[in-house]
């Protein structure tokens, strides 16, 4: 069934009596934001843990730099920018991994908690789903003074991120539905690619090479053939609309990943790229590759992929300019 958002109505609250992080009370600092969210939907702290920390808005990257800054001229370190952070954390929750700064504090069918700490201090982090009720929430303790001055500069930014990004995820997860692709879906998919080749990618290629590159969408076996193959994925709006379509083997290699020329920056990329990485992590891949476009190269980069190479690649008879790129899902 598909999904309609009516509203989304945030409050400050408290802890939820049944959180997992009651155990770590008292503590230094606590607070939590409360969604009521009217969808039918049913949805779960997992999935809207690691949605949280997939997007990483441009203005929350900022915020980090700055962070940075004020602590920078306190003789404090900086530790790991957003992007990378972010990036961290999602591996984290995602095989219920653990490293030197980054753990899963516990989980429940309704809760995913995580610890984030260094020397300095300790931050818990809940998401904790009632129903149509989500609410986060963030336990601090100090280790010490510096702990108290670092957190002095990141409470100001905190809760204004915390309830901006819930939010976004909470429109994402409610606004679109992902499901696999099936062969009644080719004409949708075709001119999707085509369409978002043709106005999207137009900035980065020539006239010729763009029209070399949609003829490729022409090819039904070889669509029929890649749906056999891979993981593919779709996501689609209220109205049934195919607004983006991904896809990705069980060795981890990214072959699509298209979102509609008319619903761009909506964090639909996000939502599909983060599906396809579940895949390839439940399938035991250790590392995603992709050959990226032009185009979609700053997008990958945010997702934490490296420039193996760059290349021209054939698409139907011209050999276009396109990036092989990597991220390892086991380090």
């Amino acid at each position: 069934m598909l999904i309609t958002l009516m509203y989304m109505k945030s409050y400050k609250t408290k802890l939820p009596i049944t959180s997992l992080l009651q155990q770590y009370l008292p503590i230094d600092y606590t607070d939590a934001f409360a969604f009521q969210v009217d969808t039918e939907k049913r949805l779960f702290a997992d999935d809207i843990m690691i949605d949280f920390w997939t997007v990483v808005p441009e203005w929350v990257s900022a915020l980090f730099r700055l962070r940075n800054i004020l602590v920078r001229s306190l003789g404090l370190e900086n530790g790991k920018n957003g992007a990378n952070l972010f990036d961290e954390v999602k591996k984290i929750i995602q095989t219920d991994g653990i490293n030197d700064m980054v753990s899963v504090a516990g989980k429940t069918e309704n809760e995913t908690a995580i610890l984030l700490s260094d020397k300095h201090l300790d931050a818990y982090m809940s998401v904790f789903v009632d129903k149509q009720t989500i609410t986060a929430s963030t336990l601090v303790r100090y280790h010490n003074n510096l702990g108290r001055v670092y957190f002095f500069f990141i409470r100001p930014f905190h809760a204004i991120v915390v309830k901006a990004m819930l939010k976004s995820t909470l429109e994402r997860m409610t606004k679109f539905k992902i499901r696999e692709v099936s062969n009644a879906d080719m004409g949708a998919l075709k001119e999707l690619y085509k369409n978002t080749i043709l106005i999207i990618n137009r900035k980065d290629y020539t006239l010729a090479e763009i029209e070399d590159w949609v003829s490729c969408g022409d090819d039904i076996p070889h669509w029929e053939q890649l749906i056999k193959e891979q993981h593919y994925i779709l996501a689609e709006n209220n109205d049934k609309v195919v607004v983006g379509f991904g896809s990705v083997n069980e060795l981890g290699y990214i072959h699509t990943l298209f979102v509609h020329k008319d619903f761009q920056r909506q964090g639909i990329a996000s939502l599909l790229y983060a599906h396809l990485e579940n895949f390839a992590i439940e399938k035991k891949a250790e590392r995603l590759t992709s050959e990226v476009s032009i185009t979609a190269k700053p997008f990958f980069e945010r997702q934490g992929f490296q420039v193996d190479e760059e290349q021209k690649r054939k698409a139907n008879k011209l050999c276009l300019t396109n990036y092989k790129m990597s991220k390892y899902l086991t380090r």
